[in-house]
């Protein structure tokens, strides 16, 4: 062409078109970018809510294998175990506070005389936030045919911040279960 058509550039129907487009492509791809964002928390709280489970849960089983002896009191709130340190034994202590949005604690002490859960959260070290959702209790002794005699069952409902909680389970039994439980009981 030659002449004025060659400059014309774009009629209006042509740029409402080329917009509309560009609103469509620009309205899927916020919509992914939204989606994306809610999926990676979703994934991330639930993440975060399981280790923390079962930092819980490996801090019990863990105590709990290597103990001579098991307490369970408070309504299932307490758990006490009998455990080596070096040459000695203490009394090592998991409190469940549901009136701290289900937090865990844990403490070491020489004596179950020294273990004072109305002190929880200042000489005790938190172990969870939101361990217990719609839990009035975590620890459960449970009848066993080991040859110990005896077992802890800990159960956790680990909140995930607006899902559906976690729940997470543990039974573990005693090595070395003695009728000797010395100071911690």
């Amino acid at each position: 062409m030659s002449g004025p058509d060659r400059d014309r550039g774009f009629t209006l129907v042509e740029l409402i078109v080329y917009m509309a487009l560009l609103g469509i492509v620009l309205t899927i791809a916020t919509t992914l970018l939204l989606n994306a964002t809610r999926t990676q928390s979703t994934v991330q709280g639930a993440s975060v809510a399981t280790s923390t489970g079962q930092l819980v849960l490996t801090s019990v089983k863990t105590a709990v294998r290597n103990s001579t002896g098991l307490q369970i009191s408070d309504n299932g709130k307490l758990l006490i175990a009998r455990v080596p340190d070096g040459d000695s034994w203490v009394c090592q202590a998991w409190y469940y506070d549901a009136s701290k949005g289900g937090s865990v604690y844990t403490t070491t002490k020489a004596s179950r005389s020294a273990i004072n859960t109305a002190s929880a959260g200042s000489d005790w070290t938190l172990l969870a936030r939101k361990a217990g959702h719609g839990l009035s209790s975590i620890f459960a002794p449970i009848t066993t045919d080991a040859p110990t005699g005896a077992a802890v069952t800990v159960n956790l409902n680990m909140d995930t911040s607006g899902q559906e909680a976690i729940a997470l389970t543990t039974t573990t039994v005693p090595r070395l279960f003695s009728p000797e439980h010395g100071t911690c009981f």
